[in-house]
């Protein structure tokens, strides 16, 4: 279902809105719980079934909406590595910003492969159901990649772009 958010609006999520608030399944290895540093138990073991962006321990996330047969996410798959190594040698930037790509319509399976086929070594979950895709309006195709900055009053969208990003560059 579509979030309160998109339905009143009527309109895809941009640049200066605040991201809906939004419960992501817990799909994640333990490998990207601490990346992403999500809230744990005692020794490692997950908090809950869900996460939310507001758990991400970073003052930015990339949040890149994909599909798994999409010909232009396949392209822009390396381009997004590239970006998540650039980042993660920056020290400057290493612990502020983390990525979190969302399979829109893929299974876990195909969110699996997806990663495997393209060597994509940040965190990937599925939205089989597209409702993490209809939360923010539906916005009719991917790639689509949105900058999130964290602020006081919550979640601001800084950069929301559809369609292929050819050069790192463009992120850095």
């Amino acid at each position: 279902p579509a979030s309160a958010w998109a339905k009143e609006k009527g309109k895809i999520i941009t640049a200066g809105d605040f991201f809906p608030e939004y419960s992501f399944p817990m799909t994640l290895s333990r490998g990207d719980v601490e990346y992403l540093g999500l809230p744990t138990k005692f020794l490692g073991f997950v908090k809950g079934d869900t996460f939310s962006l507001k758990d991400i321990r970073a003052d930015i996330i990339v949040l890149e909406y994909m599909n798994k047969y999409c010909f232009s996410c396949q392209l822009q798959a390396p381009v997004m590595n590239q970006v998540f190594e650039t980042v993660g040698k920056d020290p400057q930037l290493r612990g502020k910003v983390k990525f979190l790509a969302i399979g829109v319509g893929n299974n876990q399976t195909e969110v699996d492969s997806f990663k495997a086929e393209k060597k994509v070594s940040f965190p990937m979950i599925p939205d089989a159901k597209f409702q993490a895709y209809e939360a923010i309006g539906d916005p009719g195709a991917t790639p689509f990649t949105l900058i999130i900055r964290k602020t006081d009053s919550g979640l601001v969208v800084a950069r929301a772009k559809i369609g292929l990003t050819k050069a790192p560059g463009v992120f850095i």
